[in-house]
């Protein structure tokens, strides 16, 4: 029988995290304002490339921070880690989609649907 002072779950151990390079107060301005960022990235395989995106959220996964956003380049949602951010431009121009309903369409793109059976 369990008492109330054993713990019921435990932490994940620490280990090294990358800070981020991603200024989030101007990011999530940004995405307010529904205003493009061009992303210097690199990826888990150490990969860089550039890209142009619309923000639109930022969340958390276990203990890293994503920002939610529409590529340019991959002409799809992508959600980006802020501790692979190299650098980031905040750019002037809007996107030209309203705020809301791309993140509408984001939401939609994350929901699962079964396959058609045949």
């Amino acid at each position: 029988m369990k008492t109330f002072t054993e713990a019921a779950s435990r932490a994940r151990p620490g280990w090294d995290r990358e800070p981020d390079r991603i200024d989030m107060v101007r990011t999530r301005s940004q995405i307010h304002e529904g205003k493009k960022i061009a992303l210097h990235y690199r990826d888990e395989q150490g990969r860089d490339s550039e890209r142009t995106i619309w923000p639109i959220a930022v969340g958390y996964l276990e203990a890293v921070r994503l920002l939610a956003a529409w590529c340019e380049l991959r002409k799809d949602f992508r959600s980006f880690r802020t501790d692979r951010v190299v650098n980031a431009d905040y750019l002037d121009e809007r996107y030209p989609e309203r705020r809301d309903i791309l993140r509408a369409k984001w939401r939609q793109s994350l929901v699962w649907e079964r396959p058609k059976e045949t």
